[in-house]
This record gives structure tokens, C-alpha cells and sequence, in this order.
């Protein structure tokens, strides 16, 4: 069974009301698993929390071929017997659960942009309108400019990142940014809760928020015309310096 992208996106979607309490239904689907799940009938709002056996119980490398079009499949498995007759119901999906730190090999940036793609392209199996979380059991011990180092919206395409309810955001530098000192600059505006904007698709981000905040350095033309449209809709800037 399975479904073409233009059927799935002309299905009516429903949202779960704000403050709706989550039934979490872990399923195996790791490389392991027979994927041969029974679900329980449920009237609540569901969040299915795939185990992929992410990352220390994956056998292989994360950029082995093999091992990812095994864990594309079970996505795909999921996407057809599970989400599909359960869609009315279903609140996410939820991708990884675990220590914010990534167990991984290399450096900070590194492990953030492997994991990153990773999980990207994990999510690109998914159908558009299916929310997709990660979510995290513990943050490692970090200082707040170092979670929003990993937090970076850019690095997790279609994926919906942990993000607190608060009129305050934050420009994060770009991707490419990997000088602690620039980061650091961040710091005395974590203390407080703020939500993360990438510095590329601000736009996409701002509903909501009644201040931004931005590095100077990393300003650009695009990024420029997308501030002074934030400006232009009433909301206020604030320079980092």
C-alpha cells in the first residue's frame, strides 16, 4: 500500500486544540525490528515516538547507504499502516529521543550537521503535513549559548525543534558560524526563555514574537530586507553588540 504526495497533501488537516494532553505510542522501528506493530484503538491525540535506534544502537555508520534505506523503509511502513489510518488522530511523530549532545564522533559543529542532515533526510520520507519532533531526555550539562548552537533551525530541515512560548527571538548565526566568540555574544539574552530564527528564513519564524535580536556581523542584503520587514509589521529590533 502506499500513497502518492498529491493524494496525502489534499487530506483535510486537523490540528489538536492548544493545551491537548499527547498519548506517546513508542514503536520499534529500528533496523532490527519486523515493523510488525499492533496498535491499539485510541480516541486521543497521538504522538508516535519512532525508535530508530538512534544513534548508539545503529550497527553502521550513519552515512552507510544500506542501513539508511532500512530506516527510510520502516519510515515509509509507518507512513502507509500506521500514520495513514490513524492520521485524524495523529498530533507528530517524533524522530529522536535522547541526550541533546549527540553520542557521536567529531567535534560540536560537526556532530550537529551530520545529525543534522541525518535526521533531515529521515524527515524527507515523511509526508509535509506530518509534524515531525525531536525531543531531548537531559541537556548534557550545556551553557545556553551552546544548546542554541545545536538548536540551529538550518541544520534540521522539516523538522519542528523544541521552542518555548515567548514573544522574544533570537537571529542565530549562520550555519557556518563556528567561532565560540560570536556565540557567546548570545548569552545574556538566554537567561530568559527566546525562540530561535535562522538567519536565512526569518520570515518563516517570527509569528508571534514582538522583539528580535540580532548579531550585526552576520548581516546580509537578504537578511536585512527580512528585518526591516519584521520592523515594518510592528515588531521591534534590538543590535546585539
Amino acid at each position: 500500500m502506499s500513497y502518492e504526495r498529491e493524494e496525502i497533501e489534499s487530506w483535510d488537516v486537523v490540528k489538536p486544540p492548544p493545551g491537548t494532553t499527547y498519548q506517546w505510542v513508542r514503536l520499534d522501528a529500528s533496523p532490527s525490528s519486523r515493523l510488525d506493530w499492533k496498535i491499539e484503538p485510541s480516541e486521543a491525540w497521538i504522538v508516535w515516538d519512532l525508535d530508530l535506534g538512534l544513534f548508539e544502537r545503529l550497527p553502521l555508520p550513519l552515512d552507510h547507504p544500506g542501513q539508511l534505506q532500512a530506516l527510510i523503509f520502516a519510515l515509509t511502513h509507518f507512513r502507509d499502516h500506521v500514520w495513514r489510518p490513524h492520521q485524524k488522530r495523529t498530533a507528530a511523530v517524533n524522530l529522536y529521543h535522547g541526550p541533546l549532545l549527540f553520542p557521536l564522533e567529531g567535534d560540536f559543529f560537526e556532530r550537529r550537521n551530520q545529525v543534522g542532515h541525518f535526521l533531515s533526510t529521515l524527515a524527507a520520507a515523511l509526508p509535509d503535513l506530518l509534524p515531525k519532533w525531536i525531543t531531548f531526555t537531559d541537556t548534557c550539562g550545556l551553557q545556553p549559548f551552546e544548546i542554541a548552537a545545536i538548536l540551529h533551525p538550518a541544520a534540521f530541515r522539516g523538522i519542528e525543534l523544541p521552542q518555548p512560548e515567548t514573544k522574544e527571538g533570537v537571529c542565530l548565526p549562520p550555519l557556518e558560524a563556528v567561532d565560540w566568540s560570536d556565540w557567546k555574544l548570545l548569552s545574556p539574552f538566554l537567561e530568559r526563555p527566546m525562540r530561535f530564527l535562522p538567519s536565512g528564513l526569518v520570515t518563516g519564524y517570527w509569528d508571534g514574537l514582538d522583539h528580535l535580536y540580532y548579531l550585526p556581523k552576520f548581516l546580509t542584503p537578504n537578511l536585512q530586507r527580512q528585518l526591516l520587514g519584521f520592523k515594518a509589521a510592528g515588531g521591534i529590533l534590538i543590535d546585539i553588540t
